[in-house]
Parts: C-alpha cells; sequence; structure tokens
C-alpha cells in the first residue's frame, strides 16, 4: 500500500511541477520560467492583529509596515484592537535574520490618529505616509529622513491630494515622479491609480489617470513601481481576479504600458492580496493578505522568485565622506545623462551616516556629481553596458574640504582604565546647535572634526555612567587637537562630575543661554534614575574675599536647582551649597588652575543601585537592511529530519512539506540542487513516515 501511494505521489508531483497553469504551491510563468515561493515572516513581523502595507528601501535592507496592534495602556489591557500606527525592522546582514519591529516614536506615528507607511524612496531617505483626517478622509503626506530623525509628516500639496480620498503612492527611481491611488473624478471606477510628475522648480505637474490598461471599473489599489522604473505592481479588484484583490505587473515598454499579468496562484487568493513590493534585484518581495493561514487578519508574507529573468539595473551604493579624517558629510548628489547632459536625480546622502543609493538603468552612461558647503566638487562617471542585468556598485567619495579644519580626537576610559563605547555629542555653544553626533569605537578612541577659531561643547555619555563635557575652545589656525583622556564614572553614591559647559554672566550668577544643553543632560539623567537625589555645588577661584566668594558660588548654585526644578525635578531631590575657593582642583597662581577652580558640580547623594535605569530608545541610525529569511521555528539540534535530509526543509519548521519536496526535485532537474534521485527516493519515504508519525498522534 505505502509503495502504491509512493508511486502515485511521485507521479502526480511530476505533473504539478512540469505542467503549466496548475494551482500549487508553484507559480510559472511561460516567457520568464519564474517560480515563486512564499513564506510567512514570523513574529518579529506579524502580530495577532492586522499587519500589512509593507514597504521596503530598493536593497530590501529596511522594511516599514502598518500594525494596528494595541499600543495604549487601556488597549493593551483589553488585548483591543488600536489605531495604525507605523513600525520598523532592519535585518542582521551577519545572519540574515530579521530584527523584532519597534514602533516608530513621533513625529512619524502621531497620536489618535490613523498613521500607515505607503512608500520608500528607493535610499530609504523619503517616505510617504497615508494619514486619516477629523472628517474621515485620507491624505498623503511625506517625511524625509535628516541624519538619525525623521521631519514632521508634511500634507502634500494638491494635485496629489484632493478633496477625495487617497490611499497609497509609490516614489519613482528618480523621486520626480509620485504613483497614487484616488477616489477623485475623473478616473475609470472607484479607486484608480494616477500619477503626478516634478518640474524643475519642484511643483507637481497635474494628476493623470494611468488609463482603461491599468484602471478599471473595479478598485485598484497598493501601487508600487519597482526601482528599474519600468515595472509596475497593484492590486485590482478587476483584470479578472481570483476574488478580492489580485496583485498584478505592467512593464513600460514602446512608450506604453503593457497589459497587467497576474503573479499566479502562490501570491494571488480567494482573498485580498495587495500591497505587493519587490527588492531591486528582483529575488525577493513583501506583500499583504488576508486568506491565508496567518496569525492575524491580514499578515505580511515574504515571496521569492527562482529562475527569473534578472532586472536591467545597477544598484549604487555610495558614501560620502571628508578625505581627511573620513567623517560622514551630507552632500547634494546628482545623477546626470553623460551623453546629453540631462539632469536624471537629485537626492542627498545622509548626514550622520553619508550614505546614498540611486539605481541605474543599463545601456547608458551615468555622470554623478556630489557637493557639499566648504567642499570641492567630486564627479565621479559610471558606464553600464546595454543588456547588463542586475549587480550593486559600491562607491566610496571622498570630499577635499576648501577651508582648514581641526581635527579633535579624544579616547573614553572607565575609572579602571578600560576602553567604553560612549556617544560623542558636539554642540556650537555660540547658537546652541547640535553639530553631530557619533560613537567611539570599541578601543574608545574618537576623533571630530570642527572649523577653528570657535567655541563648542563636547559630551560624553554611556549608559550606567555619569556624562562628561569639555569645553572647546579651538583657536584659528589649530590642525589638530588631542584632547586628555575622558573618564566617565559609573552611577554610583558619592560620585560626582564637573558641568564645564555651564556658564554665567560676569561676576553674577545668571545663567547664560549656552549652558542650556547642559542642564537639559542633568534633567535627562534625573529623570533616568528617578530614585537619584543629588547636590549643586558652586566653587570660585581665590580672587576677592572669602565671604564674597561664599555667596557668589551659593548663588551660581542655586540657579542651577532653579533651572533644573523648572525642567521637572522634585526639589526634594536637589540640594545646593556654595564652597567659595575652600575646595580647589588646581592652583590658585596661573589663570589656567583659577579657569579650573571657578567651576560648577554634579555630585550624587543619593541612588537605589538596584533600581534598573530608565532607558529611552532612539530611532535606529541606520537606514541600511537585508532581507529576512523563512521563519526559524524549530532548531537543527531538536529537528527530527535525519541530517543528510535538513537542507530540504527550506522553512526550518522540523517538517518536510509537499512544497518542499517539490521544490527539490525542481532543483535536481535543473542543476541547482544537491540531491541525488536515490536522496529524493529517501525524501518522499520520510514525507510519508512523517505522515504515518502525525496521525498516530
Amino acid at each position: 500500500m505505502m509503495f502504491n501511494m509512493r508511486n502515485l505521489f511521485v507521479f502526480v508531483l511530476s505533473l504539478l511541477i512540469f505542467s503549466s497553469g496548475i494551482n500549487s504551491a508553484w507559480a510559472q510563468d511561460k516567457q520568464d520560467s519564474v517560480i515563486v515561493t512564499r513564506v510567512h515572516m514570523g513574529k518579529e513581523i506579524n502580530s495577532p492583529f492586522p499587519d500589512y502595507a509593507p514597504v521596503i528601501s530598493a536593497d530590501g535592507l529596511m522594511m516599514l509596515f502598518t500594525s494596528r496592534r494595541p499600543v495604549t495602556e487601556k488597549e493593551i489591557k483589553k488585548g483591543k484592537i488600536g489605531k495604525e500606527h507605523i513600525y520598523v525592522s532592519y535585518r542582521d546582514s551577519s545572519n540574515g535574520d530579521w530584527k523584532n519591529a519597534v514602533m516608530m516614536k513621533e513625529p512619524v506615528n502621531m497620536r489618535g490618529r490613523n498613521n500607515s507607511a505607503i512608500a520608500l524612496s528607493n535610499d530609504g531617505q523619503h517616505m510617504l505616509l497615508y494619514r486619516d483626517s477629523t472628517d474621515g478622509n485620507g491624505d498623503i503626506y511625506e517625511s524625509f529622513l535628516k541624519g538619525t530623525e525623521w521631519s514632521e509628516p508634511r500634507k502634500m500639496p494638491e494635485p496629489i491630494n484632493s478633496d477625495s480620498h487617497e490611499s497609497s503612492a509609490s516614489i519613482a527611481p528618480d523621486g520626480k515622479t509620485i504613483y497614487f491611488v484616488s477616489e477623485r473624478r475623473g478616473g475609470m471606477g472607484g479607486r484608480d491609480i494616477w500619477f503626478s510628475t516634478q518640474d524643475s522648480t519642484g511643483k507637481w505637474g497635474p494628476a493623470k489617470n494611468m488609463g482603461p490598461v491599468i484602471n478599471t471599473k473595479e478598485d485598484e489599489e497598493g501601487v508600487y513601481i519597482h526601482p528599474d522604473g519600468k515595472t509596475l505592481y497593484f492590486s485590482s479588484k478587476g483584470h479578472h481576479s481570483m476574488g478580492g484583490y489580485d496583485v498584478f505587473k505592467s512593464v513600460y515598454e514602446n512608450e506604453k504600458w503593457g497589459d497587467p499579468v497576474s503573479l499566479g496562484s502562490v501570491i494571488n487568493t480567494a482573498g485580498d492580496d495587495i500591497f505587493c513590493v519587490i527588492a531591486a534585484d528582483g529575488k525577493k518581495g513583501y506583500y499583504t493578505s488576508s486568506w491565508l493561514n496567518g496569525v492575524g487578519e491580514t499578515d505580511v508574507y515574504e515571496i521569492s522568485f527562482t529562475r527569473y529573468a534578472p532586472p536591467l539595473l545597477t544598484l549604487v551604493k555610495g558614501i560620502v565622506t571628508d578625505d581627511r579624517t573620513l567623517q560622514p558629510i551630507g552632500s547634494t548628489i546628482r545623477v546626470y545623462d553623460n551623453s546629453t547632459g540631462k539632469l536624471l536625480s537629485t537626492l542627498e546622502s545622509n548626514s550622520a551616516t553619508g550614505n546614498f543609493l540611486v539605481s541605474l538603468q543599463s545601456g547608458k552612461s551615468y555622470r554623478i556629481e556630489a557637493t557639499a558647503e566648504g567642499y570641492f566638487p567630486y564627479t565621479h562617471v559610471i558606464d553600464i553596458p546595454k543588456g547588463e542585468t542586475y549587480k550593486e556598485l559600491n562607491l566610496a567619495i571622498k570630499l577635499k574640504s576648501k577651508n582648514p579644519m581641526t581635527v579633535v580626537t579624544g579616547k573614553v576610559v572607565d575609572e579602571e582604565g578600560h576602553s567604553l563605547v560612549a556617544m560623542i555629542e558636539v554642540i556650537n555653544n555660540a547658537s546652541n546647535e547640535m553639530l553631530g553626533k557619533s560613537n567611539s569605537g570599541t578601543e574608545g578612541d574618537f576623533h571630530s572634526v570642527l572649523q577653528p577659531g570657535k567655541t563648542y561643547g563636547l559630551t560624553v555619555s554611556a549608559e550606567g555612567y555619569l556624562f562628561q563635557s569639555v569645553n572647546l575652545d579651538i583657536p584659528a589656525g589649530t590642525d589638530s587637537l588631542n584632547l586628555k583622556v575622558i573618564v566617565l564614572k559609573r552611577i554610583q553614591k558619592g560620585k560626582n562630575i564637573v558641568l564645564n559647559n555651564v556658564f554665567f554672566d560676569f561676576d553674577k550668577a545668571t545663567l547664560r543661554p549656552d549652558s542650556k544643553p547642559e542642564l537639559d543632560r542633568v534633567v535627562k539623567v534625573l529623570k533616568d534614575n528617578p530614585s537619584m537625589k543629588i547636590e549643586i555645588s558652586g566653587h570660585t577661584d581665590n580672587k576677592g574675599s572669602a565671604s564674597y566668594n561664599l555667596k557668589l558660588s551659593e548663588a551660581r548654585a542655586k540657579s542651577v536647582v532653579e533651572y533644573l526644578h523648572a525642567n521637572g525635578t522634585d526639589l526634594s531631590r536637589l540640594t545646593y551649597k556654595g564652597y567659595g575657593f575652600a575646595k580647589p582642583i588646581a592652583t590658585n597662581e596661573t589663570e589656567e588652575g583659577r579657569q579650573l577652580n571657578r567651576r560648577t558640580e554634579f555630585k550624587v547623594l543619593d541612588i537605589d543601585e538596584k533600581a534598573r535605569p530608565i532607558v529611552r530608545a532612539e530611532t535606529p541610525s541606520s537606514n541600511a537592511v537585508t532581507v529576512a529569511p523563512v521563519v526559524k521555528t524549530t532548531p537543527d539540534s531538536d529537528s527530527k529530519i535525519p541530517a543528510e535530509l535538513r537542507s530540504a526543509d527550506t522553512n526550518k519548521d522540523g517538517t518536510i512539506s509537499y512544497a518542499e519536496i517539490a521544490n527539490t526535485i525542481n532543483g535536481f532537474f535543473d542543476g541547482t540542487g544537491d540531491f541525488t534521485i536515490e536522496k529524493i527516493n529517501v525524501l518522499i519515504d520520510f514525507f510519508f513516515e512523517q505522515a504515518q508519525l502525525s496521525k498516530s498522534r
């Protein structure tokens, strides 16, 4: 009986693999020989609540998606569905796993409103969002990644928004065209796909309907333009869908959009299949389905393509740095057609990382120009032959400074002299402008590049330690400045630090405005450590009488405490005292020593060292990630599958499925697999043994 069933299984399986147009776990395109597999994204992305609308950067390294999982305390307590919020996940490039998604903070997610990420530019630095309005309408907003922070979302103008509902959108590779879905009048049906193109002045042109090739009398939704600039993915209830929304693609050739083609029965089901996005290399994509056996009402799935036609494009992943210090630079990148001189696109490298990304179609010569204030321009030419298939090109652009700069170097250690990885922040003391943030290396070393002839505040901080600040007065003509080793003290009772960037008016207790950043850090330390009580002390040099200096130092300490109290710190946690010149830390015989003695100190009087400090999560500064593998639910060490067969268990769930056997047989016939025919027979036998075990349970 087993033998006959096995032979019948192999026969039917072979028919399914080699026949076209059969509903199975694969869909094969007759022209491109495309094979598609689908995998649930798992708990890192999905929840028991609706999760949907994934958008990715072109390299597939960052994913934003929308979730209605509970957020407020009341929603969490009742297990109640929440409003739409935007979540982000990054892929660990070392092992290929997606990290647990986290909700993006304000201003991206606005309290009390539905917020949904609907588009992401190729470089991951320009986001389009959907937000509902108080009258029930919905509009498209945009936000830009500036360094490590997203800008306040801004409602896009007409003609992209209208008095009707706009729901989804996509940004063309050149950034100059936006495709979007709208219910506005003048369309082919209810929801239609429209587009608008930006002119050289930045103004968006009139909205144009994609026409009857794309739009139907039914609804269209979830539009996405691929980084190749000519392949459009969208969902439609028309075009003879299998039920609800199905995913289709159309290719722009010979100055027109081709007839939409269904992505097949692997992706499309009898339910709603929507919001499909494909990485630049064409190997992987992501979409939402409501029909499959997920964990929530809607879930995000990963799709993989094998034996497909690679896109004809090159993904240029670059970084812009200072040629001397190798520090990242925010710069303007312009891409020109090198043959005609036509400007094709303009983008910005990220000011915190220096990263930029641009996709270039094959068959052209391109000129890439990078410019930044205070630097000489840089030009690089890239020739991409006609017919060149997908590749990634890494481009390092090093800009040469026009102005002499000062390289400030230093090292961070703990009290035992061990190197520390710490956050380095630099502020322009005159304007209170944050100039940059960076981390010291694993050896505790750091460097910053600053313009000489100015005064800066440099602050060094690490979790579990009191911060240290340095006042930098850099004379003109200084090429380099090597700081003394900066020692961070653990947050413990009795530990103290000097607040080097707290300043007072001459001979007065009035705080100067440039003291605010330093004092705000003290406020943060107190908020993060609610059991901490501190003393603020004032100290002077020995110029003048003891009574005068004692009175002045106490008044200055009091001013600091008043600031801390005004900014949310309870007075019961604050003590102040003036010591005059009773506690010098340097000689009073030199001006340098007297300057060190004129200081304000922060001392920990009491703290519950068992209490864990409150850690406030930062938005990840990197916008580069990678694509997720299948969800691994069963460790290899616990698998019941024989070791020689485990490579067939592609989703690592500890069982062999029909789809995985079919995939293995495909690999045998196309030469991409490592299974022999004998080994495939063993695999099929195990499949039936597995089924018998399942029944016996």
